[in-house]
């Protein structure tokens, strides 16, 4: 049985912002999970509503925004990747 080639392993360390997400909960829940931008609502199959929380000033290098209520907008995807 002939062993194939395997790609070389390398261990990459990263960092994160960990984010409160209660904070953006409870914005979601404010706004209703509808997007600030086009007012509209996804609404799942199982019947949950989603939105995400997008940050104005982003939260790492270089602009360092804060994470306040502030600062966070509630959009559908497709704004949200369209602000990103």
């Amino acid at each position: 049985m002939e062993q194939q080639n395997q790609p070389d392993r390398v261990e990459i360390k990263t960092y994160r912002i960990l984010r409160d997400t209660k904070l953006a909960r409870q914005l979601k829940l404010l706004h209703q999970n509808n997007c600030q931008l086009c007012g509209n609502t996804i609404e799942l199959s199982n019947g949950d509503f989603y939105s995400e929380a997008h940050h104005i000033k982003p939260l790492g290098n270089p602009h360092n925004g804060p994470y306040i209520a502030g600062n966070i907008i509630i959009l559908c995807p497709n704004h949200h990747v369209q602000l990103d």
